[in-house]
């Protein structure tokens, strides 16, 4: 299992609303085209999910508040390295 496999557990697990974007934020090194489409293929195991952004990697998601267009946000999931080991 890849990190962006654990990392859709950890998030799909926590969010069931299609509805709901998910934003990652603080993602210490640039995800590669495969990383995103690793982490999508993650969420959608685990959840029905519509979209997701990752803050400055997405071209609409510049900053959190482009990301989460203005709203707050519903609530919030931290991964640590250790959640991450633990599903791997």
């Amino acid at each position: 299992m890849q990190a962006a496999d654990a990392i859709g557990e950890l998030v799909g697990e926590k969010h069931q609303d299609y509805f709901t974007v998910s934003v990652f934020v603080r993602v210490e090194k640039s995800p590669t085209a495969d990383d995103l489409k690793h982490l999508g293929t993650s969420l959608a195991d685990h959840v029905s999910i519509g979209m997701l952004h990752t803050v400055c990697v997405t071209p609409v998601a510049r900053t959190v508040e482009e990301a989460l267009r203005d709203q707050k946000p519903k609530d919030a999931v931290t991964v640590t390295d250790e959640n991450i080991e633990s599903c791997i």
